[in-house]
Order: structure tokens, then sequence, then C-alpha cells
């Protein structure tokens, strides 16, 4: 099974990325963007968190785009908590609007492989995407 940045037969498989947002706008936006971008595929949304480990089983991703705003009801760190107890091998990238010093710092916490704000160019979140061992984070926060 590869990975990220792994190989079939010398061709680089494709980046297989999954998105958690409560934003339906947000993760349809996502999903036309990365058809255009080579080495990447969009595999898969929720728009609800607690849709998010079922459909991680199903679709089987390298790299999971995480939402930080999900709802008064719903902690990033315990949806970070569980996806990395069920996958310990996928890379977390925070996509976020929040910009607040205690936001940032949640984020932070999160060990995450990267975060990118939100109104960041495409090519901010597309590096995260490709980088994911990496912490690429937003020139503007």
């Amino acid at each position: 099974m590869g990975g990220v940045g792994s190989t079939r037969a010398g061709d680089p498989l494709p980046i297989r990325v999954f998105q958690l947002d409560d934003s339906p706008d947000e993760t349809t936006l996502l999903r036309y963007l990365l058809a255009d971008c080579d080495g990447m595929e969009h595999v898969g949304c929720v728009n609800d968190p607690g849709a998010l480990l079922p459909a991680l089983r199903d679709a089987r991703p390298d790299v999971l785009i995480l939402d930080y705003s999900l709802g008064d009801h719903v902690r990033f760190e315990d949806i970070v908590r569980d996806v990395r107890r069920e996958r310990p091998d996928l890379a977390v990238v925070c996509l976020t609007g929040c910009t607040d010093p205690e936001s940032a710092a949640t984020i932070r916490a999160s060990a995450l492989e990267g975060w990118v704000i939100k109104t960041s160019p495409l090519e901010t979140l597309l590096a995260a995407i490709r980088g994911a061992g990496g912490r690429p984070i937003s020139a503007n926060v």
C-alpha cells in the first residue's frame, strides 16, 4: 500500500486527500481545486464530524484536511485525538479561518503536520498537502 510520495512501477501515486469541513461549499470548492492539481486526488469529504472515522476507513486517504471550527459542541482536540487513535499514519492539515491567539495555540498543540489559513493562496495549501511531514504555516498567522 502506497502512501504520500510512494511509487508504483516508477509512477508517483497521487496524494489521496480527504476533508472534514462543516461547510458544504468549502468541501465542494476544494474538490474542484484539487481536480486540476497533478499528483493529488480528492477521495472524499464529510460535513459531520460524527461521520469522519467510518469515512476514513472507506476512503483510505494519505492526508486529512480538517477545519478548526466545526460547531459549538465539537472540540477540535477531540477530533484530532480520535483520528490519531484510528489512523496514526494519517497526515492531518488544519485549514482554518481562525487567526486568534487561542485558536492558534490549540492548533499548534495538536501536533499536526501542517496548518493553513483559508485566506492564503491556494499554493500554500497545496504545499502543506505535499509536504505534510513538515509544518508549513501561512505567513499571515
